[in-house]
Parts: structure tokens; sequence; C-alpha cells
């Protein structure tokens, strides 16, 4: 429902000849306890993958080493990096290494940073960072169907980083990997995630099993992108004795499978207190989520119990918040009164905007926002005549990119948030001067 629209093959296909002993994976990453080391590992297969000699290289760190395999045919390394530049949104640095062994070398671009929580923050390279997000689905605008090149995806980046986003939710899958590399190039921090979606079967072994070989597949294909700062284990997926101990051990999974991400899931399991004019929050996975995303419809799909930006959330644990969804559908050049719903309106969409906007001032755990979505996209399912004929409207932008007027608020919102941040680098920057 709503974005499985595809079948066959969607992408393109490589069939691969390795060497008789080859390099069969990898990770270079940023040690997690010194921000001037480099560390990983490199598992060799084949003939002669035990005992073989790995070189790891990175010329313009001065870095050219060369490690044994073990037993296992794997070469665990550290090594110190003079000189290493973190990447970061605002300097997205990748350096060029190599890994190779005698007869295979492969060559990557990597770059190096830090993600991680400190209670209700997230921490980029030792500092608070506000993620400034969009969702998108892996489709182009114009022809209503996958992206197939990567000027479609630059195309899409392009938009995000115009709104200002330095975030971006894939959904509701892992993206095509130009896409993910692409973004990393342009400095966008990103969430993966598997489609794990609302009404999963946990009590399935066959479907466990699935879910768990999609959770090591994506992890394995983008271990070494940087960007990817989280891993998403499921999306609005309803508690549950089986649930809550299938997504609990996969979190664990996905952690043994790399333990430098952070792990989340999209939750929708929080109810409003009309009364009390508040919203509470209450699933047992956020024990084993480093991240609380929420997806709240608030002015949509739910009504607001009181004048918007008075409601309070309940949200009683010392965790990063973000906003993983939230907006209204609206038909691009559709014109009404913006206190009118089922207008479908661009100014009751913008109203919706700015009302959460509002709500999201008094959220002290507040770490991140990320609209959905970024382009209205291809839903068979919708079927209101003229006003969705098979399309989600949710986009701030139109099926053929055209901006409405929710563009404009979000847009304005992170332009703000930017200058905060301008602002209180600058004066921690004058605290620090004699």
């Amino acid at each position: 429902y709503d974005w499985v629209n595809y079948g066959g093959l969607t992408r393109s296909l490589y069939i691969i000849e390795t060497a008789e002993t080859y390099v069969n994976d990898y990770s270079i990453h940023l040690d997690r306890n010194d921000f001037k080391r480099i560390s990983g590992w490199v598992s060799v297969n084949g003939k002669h993958s035990v005992g073989s000699k790995v070189r790891v290289s990175i010329p313009s760190l001065g870095i050219n080493s060369i490690f044994s395999t073990d037993s296992t045919g794997r070469a665990v390394f550290s090594f110190k990096a003079k000189g290493l530049s973190l990447w970061s949104p605002e300097s997205p640095v990748l350096y060029d290494c190599t890994v190779s062994i005698a007869g295979d070398t492969v060559s990557e671009r990597i770059g190096f940073r830090d993600i991680r929580v400190d209670g209700d923050r997230i921490m980029l390279n030792g500092k608070p960072v506000f993620l400034r997000g969009i969702c998108f689905h892996e489709e182009s605008p114009f022809t209503g169907s996958r992206l197939t090149s990567e000027a479609d995806a630059r195309m899409l980046l392009g938009w995000c980083k115009e709104l200002g986003c330095n975030f971006i939710r894939l959904a509701h899958y892992p993206h095509n990997e130009f896409t993910v590399r692409l973004a990393e190039e342009m400095g966008f921090m990103l969430w993966s995630e598997i489609p794990v979606y609302q009404g999963v079967n946990f009590g399935s072994k066959t479907i466990v099993g699935k879910m768990k070989d999609m959770l090591y597949e994506m992890i394995s294909r983008d271990r070494n992108r940087c960007g990817i700062v989280a891993w998403g284990i499921a999306n609005e997926t309803r508690p549950g004795g089986a649930r809550d101990r299938v997504l609990g051990e996969m979190a664990d999974y996905a952690r043994q499978c790399d333990p430098t991400r952070l792990i989340t899931a999209a939750l929708n399991n929080w109810r409003i207190n009309s009364t009390e004019n508040s919203a509470a929050l209450s699933d047992k996975l956020i024990e084993k989520l480093d991240i609380i995303a929420l997806n709240a419809y608030i002015g949509w799909y739910n009504k607001w119990p009181s004048e918007p930006g008075t409601l309070r959330w309940n949200i009683p644990y010392d965790k990063p918040v973000i906003f993983s969804e939230f907006g209204a559908e609206a038909l691009y050049n559709q014109h009404d009164n913006p206190d009118k719903a089922s207008s479908w309106s661009e100014e009751y969409q913008a109203k919706v905007y700015s009302d959460n906007i509002k709500m999201f001032e008094d959220i002290e755990q507040l770490s991140g926002v990320c609209p959905w979505i970024l382009t209205d996209f291809r839903s068979p399912r919708r079927l209101l005549p003229r006003l969705q004929d098979g399309w989600n409207r949710k986009g701030l932008l139109s099926d053929k990119g055209q901006k409405k007027k929710a563009w404009y608020v979000m847009k304005d919102y992170y332009a703000n948030k930017i200058k905060e941040e301008k602002n209180e680098y600058n004066r921690n920057i004058e605290r620090k001067t004699p």
C-alpha cells in the first residue's frame, strides 16, 4: 500500500568475476574512542585467505600499512591518521582508500565521522546537531517511475539542499547505491531502513528470517558510507509480544553487525489526551533504540485537541526525539480557506506545517524534524478523483516539481535553524577567545 508500486529489475544488475583469492568485505571507519585514529577490518575469501598480506592505503593521509589475515581470513587494524579532517554536512570530506591483496584490489572513497547520542542530544563529531530533514521515495516525479540515473538522484538531492536540509530519511527501503553515494558527497546525513511496515506477521519464522537477511544486506552494502548515520528497523508497527521481542532482537543484531551507527524505528504508538491537551508515547521498543522517531499527522489524520502550539508531549525517556513524518495532502495550485481541511488546498497544507512548527518549539528533547514528503509520489490506491488520481499528494513539491506553499514554510524554518546554529557557534567562539 502507498509505495509498493514496482516489480521486476528496477536497478542495474552486475555479474562480478573474482580472483582465486579476493577481498570479500571490509570496514574502514573513525575509531569510536579516538578521533585521530582509523580502525576497521578486512575479510579475505578464497584459496589463500589465511595468512594473506592485506595492504590498506590512504595516500592523502600518508597511510600505507600491511596486515596479515588470521585463521578466519580476517585482518583487524587500527592506526593513527595525522591531519585527518572529519566529514560533516558543512565539510563532506572523502578520502581515496585502497584495500589490496595479491591479485585483487578494491578502491573506495570513504569519509570519517563519529555519530552517537548523549542523553537527549544527537552528537556529530562530538557536537550537538539538529537534523533538518526530509523524507523521499526512490521515484522520479516527472516520470512517475523508479529513479533510473544519477541525474534523477542529483535532482532530488538538489531540492533537499535548496530546502535547507542536512538530513534525509530514505523511505521505506534501502535506496539505490548511487543515491547514497551522491548524498554523502553533497553532505547529507542519512537514515536507511528496511521495509518492515505496519501489518507484519512477527510470528512467522520465514518473515523474521527475511527481515534479518534484509538488515544484514543493507548494512553490508553501506557499512562504509559515512553519510548514513542511522539504521531504521521498522515503520509504524503495532506493539505486542512477538513484535517487541523480534524488533528488540533486530536492534541488537544491527549493533552486532555495525556498532558505529544509531538505531531507530518510526513509531506511531502515541495517544492524545484531549482533556489535558497532551500527547503521550508508550512503546517498549524505545528501550532498544538510540533515537525516538515519531510519525504524527496532527492536523491531518488527527485533530488538534486545542490551539496548535499548546499541545504538550509526554515522552518519559532521556533520548533524542525527531518527528520522522508529519504533514498533510494538497493538490498543487488548489487554493481555498486555510482552515478548511477538506479543501486539499496549498493554504491548508501550509497551515498544518506552521501549526506543527509551533508545537515543536516546546519539545525540549527535539533533535530533528523530517516532513513527509519531498514530492508527490505514485500511490495506486489513493483514488479521490481530481485530487489524488493515484498519487499521494503530501509532497512539498508536486509530481512535476512545482513548489507548494508548505515548501516555503519549511524553507524558512530551516533557514532560522541555520541562523541559530551560526549564532551559537559565534557565541562559543567568543567564550573561548581571551
